[in-house]
This record gives structure tokens, C-alpha cells and sequence, in this order.
């Protein structure tokens, strides 16, 4: 078994997002177990692009979101006019958490 971090698990759900493959055909070409996929995926709090259509009638938008090192050696994420800094950058999880609720 394969032990992942949160930004690999993000990464492999924006790399099916894009891919265009439902969950199915993109575990089996991954070499990924398409029942721990979806529980991660849940685990997240992430839903997939079909099930989000259906219970939304909103048009979906890119949130720019920017990271960088600061001059102190820590982290500072830029969402819209808000900058936040850190010593160093906070759990995935955490940060997912704080975008979806803006």
C-alpha cells in the first residue's frame, strides 16, 4: 500500500477533475482503489464535478489563491485581500476547509 500526504491526494483529485475519465477508469489507470479514492475524496470534503452540477445551479469560479515564501522564512497565502502568514504552511486539510468556507 502506497502511503500518500493531503497535497498528493489533492493532486490526484484535480489530476481526475481534468482528466475528462470517470472515477472508475481513472483508479484503474492510476493503480488506485477506486472505494479508498472516494472515501479520501470524502475525507476532504471534495465532491465530484457531476454531483456538485446536480445540486447546484451556481456557475463554478477559479479561486486564485497565492503562495509564497516570506522574507522570514515562513508561509503567506494570499486569498482575495486577505494575506495570511505563517511560520510554515498549515495542513492541506486546513486550508481547504478555510477556501471553502470563504
Amino acid at each position: 500500500m502506497v502511503i500518500r500526504t493531503d497535497e498528493q491526494w489533492l493532486d490526484l483529485f484535480s489530476q481526475h477533475e481534468t482528466s475528462g475519465l470517470n472515477m472508475a477508469e481513472f483508479c484503474r489507470r492510476n493503480d488506485l482503489n477506486p472505494k479508498y479514492f472516494s472515501l479520501r475524496r470524502k475525507q476532504f470534503g471534495l465532491k465530484t464535478k457531476a454531483k456538485r452540477a446536480v445540486k447546484s445551479n451556481t456557475t463554478e469560479s477559479f479561486i486564485k489563491v497565492a503562495v509564497e515564501k516570506s522574507d522570514s522564512g515562513g508561509v503567506v497565502i494570499e486569498y482575495g485581500s486577505v494575506k495570511l502568514s505563517f511560520g510554515e504552511l498549515p495542513p492541506v486539510s486546513w486550508v481547504v476547509e478555510l477556501l471553502k468556507t470563504s
